[in-house]
């Protein structure tokens, strides 16, 4: 059975996207709208093992390590489609940039940009928060308002987009930057480790929330994301294979080792040398 889905809106980024209408359970009391995107075409995919049809459940991972560090995001999903049961429909004639028959979409929850917003408090917040984002290597967020939101009433701030901290999205193609860095040789990777073992992250969860560096890094390896259908925890190794997981471990390891990011961040009052 096909699995219809109302498609209200054209692409609001530069990859294959819209807002779009569930008839899923609600994820709240008011709201089953979504914005749901994912890539089609790689570039440059040299020794990677990533395929562009995984797209969406990459940027899940990354959000998902940014929710282990404290910070805010909308509720995210991976919306499966390996059946290739789900049908995308136009609403009222609307123009469609969403692709069918891909085996995963990302979905985000659709949030709205309060009225009372104010920069200059949110600047602070991004400020704060700038280490986690150094951690997550994630460079394009700060200084680009359409990325977040500002919360006056419980001064946060909600990462709406936080993009895909392995690999590059944009303009429907998945392809690696300069910062997306290949995983390391045999002594360099040994040396990321000891590195990386000496530290430990303070998260935004509240006091006393902690996290050995080397055990963030190697997070999607026991990872779980959320899906719409089924609704529930997946395992992301049900998602994808092995070779994906370990490669993403890897260039998260290379790519903070080789971005200097600890260099950046060795005084920071939420990074603990423990050894």
């Amino acid at each position: 059975m096909v699995r219809l889905i109302q498609v209200l809106s054209e692409a609001k980024g530069s990859n294959h996207g819209g807002v779009c209408r569930f008839d899923f359970p609600k994820t709240s009391d008011n709201n089953n709208e979504f914005y749901v995107k994912h890539c089609s075409r790689m570039n440059h995919k040299g020794d990677s093992s990533f395929a562009y049809q995984h797209q969406p459940v990459y940027e899940a991972v990354t959000c998902e390590m940014a929710r282990i560090l404290g910070l805010e995001t909308p509720n995210f999903y991976v919306l499966m489609n390996d059946q290739d049961n789900l049908g995308f429909v136009s609403f009222g004639g609307q123009k469609m940039d969403i692709k069918p028959h891909q085996p995963f979409y990302f979905a985000s929850e659709m949030l709205v940009h309060p009225k009372n917003e104010s920069i200059s408090e949110a600047a602070k917040i991004l400020e704060q928060e700038e280490f986690y984002l150094n951690m997550l290597m994630i460079s394009d967020v700060v200084g680009k308002k359409n990325n977040y939101i500002h919360d006056p009433h419980s001064d946060r701030v909600i990462y709406v987009d936080l993009g895909c901290n392995i690999v590059d999205a944009h303009e429907n193609i998945m392809a690696f930057k300069t910062r997306h860095k290949s995983p390391l040789k045999k002594k360099d990777r040994r040396n990321a480790v000891k590195k990386f073992s000496r530290y430990e992250i303070v998260t935004k969860k509240g006091e006393g929330g902690k996290i050995g560096l080397m055990d963030f890094l190697e997070s999607p390896r026991d990872m779980k994301l959320l899906s719409l259908n089924p609704r529930g925890n997946v395992r992301l190794d049900s998602l994808i294979p092995k070779i994906e997981i370990d490669e993403i471990v890897e260039r998260l390891i290379a790519g903070l080792y080789l971005g200097k990011g600890l260099s950046k961040n060795g005084d920071n009052i939420y990074l603990n040398r423990i050894k």
